[in-house]
């Protein structure tokens, strides 16, 4: 992996690859969907919740998700994480399953339950032996339906939880991350974090979580996603042992939430860290297209043209900072990112890199040079996240929350085969170029020691 990514991972709180993002218009050749459509089917249990299959063949292992629609816009920035603290004490044990059987019967059968939570939605996941899903999923449903809460259980996730929070604050890298949060999402219906915060810590209690999961367990959030080589008849089965558990979930009023549009308005931010010493952890916020928008495949792979120019001229040439990378902030409202680790030159930094963008190819033919290179780059990229189960239901799920199709994922590959040099040229002008007299204007959260942050010139 090229070093200019690392940054991506070191910010994984707030930014993620352009290339995981669903994608646009279904262009009209698309092997990759014609070889992958049939193996889709669907069910419904008695109360309407929707159960989606797709058949991964010759696998042996079988991922259940439960997805459960609403996210951060349900929460209160003043409890911040509560999401995530319901579901992770939702799997320290069960009425029928307490901690200690719980851990002996995965380890036993090898088999893993896990929770996570995000802005837009958060997710339950079974992990087995494909032979084993019927007995598996009696447990994964008991720990979703019946968790103990045990106040013991509550104290000791709590310490972890201040735990955690302890170490991002002394970590640049991750208050960076909050910095970027707290600033783009103020006033915003993502303003609470999906994880706890310093503050929120001493608001949640235990009767907040019990409140909370009872409002989860509704059947108009709630739709399964289940990848497996199961046939027909292994389908319906599984669709009756989720009815039996899920079927009687009422139906709850609710809302899908409706998100602003995100801006990269306001002055640049400075923000001193004694850890981070003379080295500055830099993040700048742009606009980009939306997901739906035909300019958006175009937009992720003009970020893949822009993270080795940025390498080559940031890095290799000037010897900046240590590694540099661009990214979106996702959800279903979008912003574009470029982020700057571990960053040593402080008064030419910004024209180092408002140069790095504007050597960016002007013509088409320049641009045509690479273009296969990066298209295939792209498309290896999603083959990659699909040779398995668990990364065949992390599509599938982005697909249904975000664009309302399980299926959706699927016309990735020939999106990015249909994007031309022209549309790379005309997204770049629009949404990277520092030059002319309208350029998209790029925010900078700058975060350094109290000596130093301030000579990081932008």
């Amino acid at each position: 992996m090229k070093i200019s990514k690392i940054i991506l991972a070191a910010f994984s709180a707030f930014l993620v690859s352009a290339l995981s993002i669903s994608c646009a218009s279904s262009p009209k050749s698309e092997p990759y969907y014609d070889n992958n459509i049939n193996d889709f089917s669907y069910a419904k249990l008695s109360n309407g919740i929707n159960v989606v299959f797709k058949k991964n063949v010759g696998s042996k292992i079988a991922v259940a998700r439960m997805l459960i629609e609403g996210g951060v816009p349900f929460i209160s920035p003043e409890k911040s994480g509560l999401e995530d603290i319901t579901l992770q004490l939702m799997l320290h044990g069960s009425k029928n399953y307490p901690y200690a059987d719980l851990q002996k019967l995965s380890y036993d059968k090898s088999f893993s339950i896990g929770a996570s939570s995000g802005k837009d939605f958060s997710a339950v996941a079974l992990v087995c032996i494909k032979r084993d899903i019927e007995e598996t999923l009696g447990i994964f449903a008991d720990n979703i339906l019946n968790p103990l809460f045990l106040e013991k259980d509550f104290e000791q996730q709590m310490t972890d939880e201040k735990a955690s929070v302890h170490r991002t604050l002394a970590s640049p890298e991750s208050l960076l991350s909050l910095s970027i949060a707290k600033n783009v999402y103020k006033n915003h219906q993502y303003a609470s974090f999906t994880s706890a915060t310093e503050e929120s810590l001493k608001n949640i209690k235990l009767d907040d979580v019990k409140n909370l999961h009872k409002e989860l367990l509704n059947s108009k959030r709630i739709s399964f996603v289940i990848v497996g080589n199961f046939s027909s008849d292994e389908q319906s089965k599984i669709t009756s042992i989720l009815d039996k558990y899920f079927g009687s979930l009422q139906e709850k009023p609710y809302a899908r939430p409706e998100i602003s549009d995100l801006t990269c308005n306001g002055e640049n931010v400075y923000i001193s860290n004694e850890q981070a010493g003379e080295i500055g952890y830099i993040a700048g916020i742009f606009k980009c297209p939306e997901r739906t928008s035909e300019e958006y495949v175009p937009f992720a792979i003009t970020e893949m043209y822009l993270d080795d120019i940025l390498f080559a001229e940031v890095r290799e040439k000037h010897s900046a900072l240590y590694s540099v990378g661009c990214g979106i902030i996702g959800g279903r409202k979008l912003l574009g990112a470029i982020s700057l680790y571990k960053v040593t030159e402080k008064e030419n930094i910004k024209k180092i890199v408002y140069d790095a963008l504007n050597s960016f190819p002007k013509t088409e033919a320049e641009i045509e040079e690479k273009l296969d290179n990066y298209k295939n780059k792209y498309i290896t990229s999603l083959f990659s996240s699909s040779q398995n189960s668990s990364g065949i239901a992390s599509n599938i799920s982005s697909s249904l929350i975000y664009r309302d199709s399980a299926t959706q994922y699927l016309h990735r590959s020939a999106e990015v085969q249909a994007v031309t040099a022209k549309q790379i040229l005309a997204v770049y002008k629009k949404y990277f170029s520092q030059e002319g007299e309208n350029p998209n204007h790029i925010r900078w959260i700058i975060l350094s020691g109290k000596d130093s942050v301030n000579q990081f010139k932008f």
